[in-house]
């Protein structure tokens, strides 16, 4: 638990959080189930009076940097321009846009569809543009 990290007298054990917090009780397979919730407002009360720190924007505008963009230029042999699933999206993409029986919601959804395929199509290229970034600095 990432709390112990910071406190570690706040929870003894995982199991001791696990009843108290998660419902936790023996399964009929004969394991621990901690899947549920329980003493979900004490567990509130608990985090916030000890380790939880909450700003709001407002408060703390001032303090944050301007935004900023920046156009990065990737290495167009690492994108994988070739993957299956980036040209049936695209070819179910040009099927939706040019159907004339496509609802506003399904072309929608072929687009987004499309958009994340193009997205996962970087992942390489963008994983070596952090490290040469990265292991520049």
């Amino acid at each position: 638990m990432t709390v112990c990290a910071i406190d570690k007298q706040l929870f003894k054990s995982f199991p001791e959080f696990g009843r108290r917090y998660c419902n936790g009780h023996m399964s009929n397979r004969g394991f621990m189930d901690y899947s549920g919730k329980s003493n979900t407002e004490e567990l509130q009360l608990m985090l916030e009076s000890t380790v939880m720190i909450r700003r709001l924007k407002k408060d703390v505008a001032n303090q944050l940097r301007e935004k900023s963009r920046k156009v990065v230029l990737l290495d167009p042999d690492i994108v994988q321009f070739d993957t299956k699933e980036l040209t049936e999206s695209q070819e179910h993409f040009r099927r939706q846009t040019s159907s004339k029986t496509a609802s506003h919601h399904e072309k929608r959804g072929s687009l987004l569809n499309y958009y994340q395929q193009t997205g996962k199509a970087k992942v390489p290229a963008v994983i070596q543009y952090l490290q040469c970034t990265f292991y520049s600095n």
